[in-house]
């Protein structure tokens, strides 16, 4: 019968909605984080072109936004409502217990060791703000290269965490358009703060990549806009947002901030164009194992890779030059992502299985540590 028949937009929208796991997410992940170690490298200016300034944080807001508004519409859809307090709770045992294991391993480090003084004094001095809710303080108000200053983007997320869900599952309620436009009109108070409130202004920007996440999810939500953005997932588009993509990031180096939106931006696109079309040449690229693994462990990364880096520093003579800084990404690699993997296993896996069973949270889909 002809009335039995889907279209395919109708069948895709249906797919997407009924899929638990986004394994290419997973391997933008990967990417993400590796652009972040690349940041941090010894010598990194050299390699700006490649990690591009803060663009691996970028695309971690990015899809942090997109995966916390599509938990929360799935919540809603299935029970009617958003538990807030349920929700909070999961975050917490995701990611606190390994946040607070790796600051207790950087303070037990400086104190003891204190193999570099300049740096262990540094820490000392800013460790106080790391177990507050502003870990963000040291990163925006004091020289870059401070000790565990990468909780900065945590810092920024836990207060998304506790701000999204109440203004846009409570108060906006089963309210679709009035939320898109709320995320709308935050995105342009988040791009001019940095030009009416200074520092603040600065940090207060960063929120426009999270919530450019959140306009992803909330698009693809919706049968009408999804139906608009078929588009984004065809094999050309997306090689086509790839390469806009890829240029915007090699252009960061040089132009850092009147770029960084514009980079938010295509990553979204591509973001949508990886869901739709997971079977692109890239997609098949980010759902390959040693992808998916690392995004997996992205979080354990992400807190730990300056160790395994300050580790590799000393491994790799500093004398070696370009070749040298380049060296000690892969010897970092090899020593921290086994530490990861335990990290992830005995510590991080665990506790997020706790916080489920407490709160009896959705498993409508699987989202990322962070």
């Amino acid at each position: 019968m002809v009335g039995s028949v889907q279209s395919p937009a109708r069948s895709e929208f249906e797919a997407f909605h009924s899929a638990r796991y986004f394994r290419a997410v997973d391997g933008l992940r990967a990417i993400s984080v590796l652009l972040v170690v690349f940041n941090h490298v010894r010598g990194h200016d050299t390699w700006r072109w490649i990690s591009g300034s803060t663009n691996g944080v970028t695309i971690f807001f990015v899809i942090s936004g997109f995966l916390i508004t599509t938990l929360c519409l799935r919540e809603e859809r299935s029970s009617g409502s958003v538990d807030v307090r349920g929700f909070l709770v999961r975050r917490g045992f995701r990611i606190l217990p390994l946040y607070l294991l790796v600051l207790a391993v950087y303070w037990l480090l400086t104190t003891g060791l204190d193999v570099d003084p300049e740096r262990s004094a540094a820490f000392h001095e800013h460790a106080l703000w790391y177990l507050t809710p502003f870990p963000e303080v040291p990163h925006f108000s004091s020289d870059p290269g401070v000790p565990f200053e990468v909780a900065w983007s945590l810092g920024l997320e836990e207060k998304f965490y506790l701000v999204w869900p109440i203004l846009g599952f409570v108060v906006l309620r089963a309210r679709d358009r009035a939320r898109a436009t709320v995320v709308v009109a935050l995105i342009v108070g988040a791009l001019i703060a940095p030009l009416l409130l200074g520092t603040l202004g600065v940090v207060i920007y960063e929120y426009a990549h999270i919530l450019a996440g959140c306009l992803v999810a909330l698009a693809l939500d919706d049968r009408r806009t999804f139906a608009f953005l078929r588009p984004l997932g065809r094999p050309r588009v997306v090689v086509a947002v790839l390469v806009v993509l890829i240029v915007l990031h090699a252009l960061r180096a040089l132009i850092p901030n009147p770029l960084n939106f514009a980079f938010s931006l295509a990553t979204a696109a591509a973001l949508v164009g990886l869901l739709l079309h997971p079977g692109s040449a890239a997609g098949r690229l980010l759902q390959t194992r040693p992808m998916v693994v690392i995004g997996r462990l992205s979080y354990a990364l992400y807190l730990t890779h300056q160790l395994g880096l300050n580790v590799a520093e000393r491994i790799v003579p500093e004398s070696l030059g370009t070749t040298g800084d380049a060296l000690t990404v892969p010897v970092a690699l090899v020593l921290i992502l086994p530490a990861c993997w335990v990290l992830h296993r005995m510590v991080e896996a665990p506790l997020i299985d706790i916080g489920r069973r407490l709160t009896r949270g959705p498993a409508a889909l699987r989202a990322p540590a962070a």
